[in-house]
């Protein structure tokens, strides 16, 4: 497991497709953005089943649309 430091309006760049945004960080909670390629599955850890994906990639059903969050207004990316 790689672990970074960043602070607010810095980003982390994995691959050549997705971009991990820290958007706002107040007290113990930290708002992210993610921009990545709609066909990048992206999903909350806590959730169950979250490490093995159980719906057919092809019906979009799990994708998250790339989205950047600024403060608490969502934008699309």
């Amino acid at each position: 497991m790689l672990v970074l430091s960043r602070k607010q309006n810095q980003t982390i760049q994995i691959g050549n497709d997705v971009l991990i945004h820290v958007c706002r960080v107040k007290g113990e909670v930290i708002r992210l953005g993610v921009e990545a390629p709609q066909n990048v599955r992206i999903q909350r850890g806590e959730l169950p089943g979250w490490s093995s994906p159980s719906v057919d990639e092809g019906s979009g059903s799990d994708l998250v649309h790339p989205r950047l969050f600024d403060g608490d207004n969502l934008l699309s990316g």
